[in-house]
């Protein structure tokens, strides 16, 4: 299996689908993962039409065992991912005193351990093949948190974190690891629309291997 795949974890109509339609249009296949099979089909859908080779697959980035029996589908049905781009993300609003200790754990779990889960469920064929990146969508609360988001606040600055340690421990190999930070409220038409934020993606993935970035910050240009 020669053709370039991308595995989009979290394809919904903001940034998911804006990242799966800039690698689609560079000629990557696409595989979508998501809850939700009607907004997944929709998604597969609107990029065939297009021309972009896409495939739903259903999982759910809060239960490991879901998130990783959709990366083995797609890995099944496509081969090992040139990229993973781990999009997934639970939003709750909750100052830190009043915010419920479950929905937090609820919302970590979507948010930093769904990364780590898919991470670990591409991995070891990335690292047999000997190439590979990992993209995560980072947000502006993991450096400028708000206490009203305190769940959100707590699950980006992990991420980064997370990211940042990959990088650490894979630095070396042919496995590169980054995280775009949107640093604005993504909005269809503005600086911030998922399409522009997609090819911001694209775009960091062809950054030479030699000088891969852990962060990029974007800034809507």
């Amino acid at each position: 299996m020669n053709q370039l795949h991308v595995i989009v974890v979290g394809a919904g109509p903001g940034i998911g689908l804006g990242a799966a339609r800039a690698f689609g249009d560079a000629g990557f296949t696409v595989s979508l993962l998501a809850r939700r099979r009607d907004h997944l089909a929709k998604a597969a859908e609107s990029l065939r039409a297009l021309g972009v080779t896409a495939e739903p697959f259903v999982a759910d980035a809060g239960d490991a065992a879901s998130l990783s029996r959709g990366i083995a589908a797609a890995v099944a049905k496509f081969g090992v991912p040139d990229t993973l781009i781990y999009n997934a993300v639970s939003f709750s609003q909750g100052m830190p005193t009043t915010v419920d200790p479950a929905i937090l754990t609820r919302d970590f779990t979507v948010n930093v351990a769904g990364a780590l889960v898919a991470t670990q469920a591409v991995l070891p064929g990335m690292r047999e093949r000997g190439a590979g990146t990992l993209l995560f969508t980072g947000g502006g609360w993991a450096l400028y948190p708000d206490a009203v988001f305190t769940s959100m606040g707590v699950g980006k600055g992990a991420l980064r974190t997370l990211v940042t340690l990959l990088a650490q421990e894979l630095k070396g190999s042919a496995i590169r690891v980054g995280t775009l930070t949107v640093m604005g409220l993504v909005e269809a038409g503005s600086a911030f629309d998922p399409k522009a934020i997609g090819e911001a993606f694209l775009e960091f993935y062809r950054r030479p291997t030699k000088d891969f970035p852990v962060e990029v910050q974007y800034r809507g240009t």
